[in-house]
């Protein structure tokens, strides 16, 4: 999913801080941060990842990605949420949904 990530928001016009055509896993995740203040900031389209306890003892939480757009938007009152129908064990996962997922939407 990290390859496909970074291709489409090349595509879309994001350029990161440091101006990285290809990001190295130790920097991916702050990369990650700086696409989804980009798409917050630059789109309107804000990316939130949702906690979900599981109440189950082995997997007590689990992740889901919301995606809101109509941020800030001065011309409409209007927001369209996206809410994730898929749920993920780790955060980054979620985030990285979340982030294809706004960025489908540009």
């Amino acid at each position: 999913m990290k390859n496909e990530i970074v291709k489409i928001a090349s595509l879309k016009g994001f350029i990161s801080r440091d101006r990285l055509v290809s990001v190295i896993e130790s920097y991916y995740y702050l990369w990650l941060c700086e696409l989804q203040r980009w798409l917050r900031n630059s789109c309107h389209i804000d990316v939130l990842v949702e906690h979900q306890f599981t109440g189950i003892d082995n997997d007590p939480v689990q992740y889901q990605a919301c995606v809101t757009t109509g941020i800030n938007d001065t011309d409409s009152d209007e927001y369209a949420n996206h809410v994730s129908s898929e749920f993920f064990d780790k955060y980054e996962l979620a985030l990285e949904s979340g982030l294809l997922e706004a960025l489908k939407l540009i």
